[in-house]
């Protein structure tokens, strides 16, 4: 059997695992809750009854109506209420019958009082016809409510006994429904992971076989995107909580492990953003953009990025922008952005001491457009057969440099293939032990229109949203509250909705300022939501927020009627920049 043929077997077993798993434990899940909903019902339909059993029998209806008509000797008026009143007592009684929840024995009792009962009301009407005095009937008849108060006490805790070993057999119930879906989530999560690890592994070998298996390889790329937007959302999770202990906790101890952490975190997105890429060149989907931005806006953000990790290292970092160089260019600021995050990840990665620097300046043979991005550092260097297979796909330098340093061999394919359709040039120069020199030269386009294409976060400290409401659809609770999180020190109002139709009804009611909508959640989706939204207003801000990041998924969205996207998982700075954005170009007073 073929590796792609193993690799397509062992996902559908997954799948079907998967599956099966989350089937059986949910069904079990749902039953027991249904049981549970029932015997609340039942619970309260129980004590009703009692308490309605209790007045009919008590000083409020059969007792009264007895003890009157011995009294009073009024046969028509008071015999009619007490039959009555034994009769709907009777009626109750059958009720708890019907409810399932008592055996025979518990309600005897009572049955047989009512018929005691009944027995001297009719024995009370054959002596008062006779003419007996009120003295002998009361003395034959035993007027008092002794008989009903013991049988309802015998009757009420054989009731309670029942009930609460029926709530102790479904809260064991509970529990083992929840063990056992709690069980099926962690197998299904080992599972996974050992299939995403045998998904890398086999793309690693099949792209060794790329002439002889290329339809094998486009397939196993196009599983590949798959499962990076599968396993997006729980990276989401762990991200976004790190984000939060860093920004709430920024004096801990623990505070150079969260960073650490975070940019662990990060180096594993970027590898299966760097897969995903990799799927996208396969397939010729990748597609360059032509926006105007702000070359200063991007150098800006990377030496924010990765200053604190060379100063962990004790190395020094620089960016050097030449003043005399155009900042609004057009082009594609994400890609951009992306060739020189992974250089220079590359040259902070790879340099133990010395410098670090980004320089950008103009290309003297065509200085209005082309701009030179230039990455040196001082760190171990390479060889020429080395640089000869560097931006080979899955290669490093050798061995000891993956055992040492870590990473996919991805990364500078991916650049040099994204500099290729953006008809710029790579060079690199490098000696071991000496350093090495990237450069990367690029046709921008000078623009007289700058955007804010490139919106890379707010402040963290100073994006005050007092008074305005943002509305979250999101289905998992766990992203739920990290987003509650995440924007709790904006003070802004936050309303969460657990799935579309829910987000709908939300946005009736709060007419909040802007909207983060999740897209696959259940009962509605989020695409549906935004169509019934946008039917009712077409201003209020609407925000994609989802792990679906491919190009035609983005392109859907906008033609949906989402104002923008943000992936997953979040960055903290790009939400609040994004939301920012957004509300600031919406004042409040032209809201619809």
């Amino acid at each position: 059997m073929s590796e792609l043929r193993k690799l397509v077997l062992f996902g559908l077993l997954v799948i079907l695992f998967a599956s099966t798993a989350t089937f059986i434990s949910q069904k079990y899940y749902n039953s027991v809750d249904r049981d549970w909903q029932e015997f609340s019902e039942k619970t309260v339909r129980a004590y009703v009854l009692h308490a309605t059993l209790i007045e009919e029998l008590g000083y409020g209806g059969f007792i009264h109506h007895f003890k009157n008509l011995v009294l009073r000797h009024d046969i028509d008026y008071y015999a009619p209420k007490a039959q009555k009143a034994i009769e709907n007592a009777l009626a109750i009684i059958n009720e708890m019958r019907e409810l399932g929840e008592y055996d025979e024995e518990n309600t005897q009792s009572l049955t047989e009082t009512l018929d005691h009962y009944l027995h001297n009301l009719l024995t009370a009407q054959a002596l008062i016809r006779q003419g007996k005095p009120i003295s002998e009937v009361d003395k034959l008849v035993k007027v008092d409510d002794t008989a009903a108060s013991a049988a309802l006490n015998k009757f009420n805790e054989q009731m309670n006994q029942k009930l609460a070993q029926k709530k102790e057999l479904l809260q064991n119930d509970f529990r083992r429904a929840f063990y056992i879906h709690i069980g099926s989530i962690l197998l299904f999560i080992i599972t996974l992971i050992v299939f995403i690890y045998k998904v890398v592994h086999s793309y690693l070998a099949q792209s060794r076989l790329a002439k002889e298996a290329l339809a094998a390889s486009k397939a196993k790329s196009d599983f590949l995107a798959n499962m990076s937007h599968e396993i997006r959302t729980p990276i989401n999770a762990i991200l976004g909580t790190l984000q939060i202990l860093d920004r709430d906790f920024p004096d801990s101890d623990h505070n150079p492990l969260i960073k650490s952490t975070i940019y662990s975190t990060k180096s594993l997105v970027t590898i299966l953003n760097d897969i995903l890429d990799i799927t996208k060149f396969a397939d010729k989907q990748l597609i360059i953009e032509h926006v105007p931005f702000s070359l200063r806006r991007i150098t800006e953000s990377i030496e924010s990025d990765y200053l604190p990790f060379a100063i962990e290292k004790s190395i020094q970092f620089e960016v050097n922008v030449d003043p005399a160089l155009f900042d609004s260019r057009l082009g594609d600021p994400v890609r951009v952005r992306q060739v020189l995050l992974n250089l220079v990840s590359n040259a902070i990665k790879f340099t133990e001491f010395g410098s670090v620097a980004l320089n950008v300046y103009r290309k003297s043979e065509n200085p209005d457009v082309d701009v030179v991005f230039e990455i040196k550092d001082t760190g171990i260097g390479m060889n020429s057969e080395t640089q000869n297979r560097l931006f080979k796909r899955f290669t490093q330098a050798d061995s000891s440099t993956t055992r040492r340093y870590g990473g996919s061999g991805l990364g500078l394919a991916i650049s040099k293939s994204l500099v290729d359709l953006m008809k710029g040039t790579i060079h690199v120069q490098s000696r071991p032990n000496y350093g090495t020199t990237m450069t990367v030269t690029i046709p921008l386009f000078p623009s007289e229109e700058e955007l804010n294409l490139m919106s890379q976060g707010a402040s963290q400290c100073h994006l005050d949203l007092t008074d305005r409401v943002i509305l979250i659809a999101e289905d998992n609770p766990l992203n739920a509250l990290i987003y509650r999180s995440m924007l709790s020190p904006t003070k802004a109002t936050i309303q969460v909705a657990e799935n579309g139709q829910e987000a709908v009804a939300l946005f009736e009611s709060l007419d909040p300022d802007i909207i983060l909508m999740d897209i696959q959640m259940p009962v509605m989706d989020g695409i549906e939501a935004c169509r019934r939204i946008r039917e009712k207003n077409a201003a209020v801000p609407i925000i994609a927020v989802t792990a679906n990041v491919m190009m035609e998924d983005i392109e859907t969205y906008e033609q949906e009627g989402f104002d923008d996207h943000v992936g997953k998982p979040l960055e903290l700075n790009l939400l609040l920049g994004t939301i920012e954005r957004f509300i600031k170009t919406e004042p409040a007073e032209l809201k619809s």
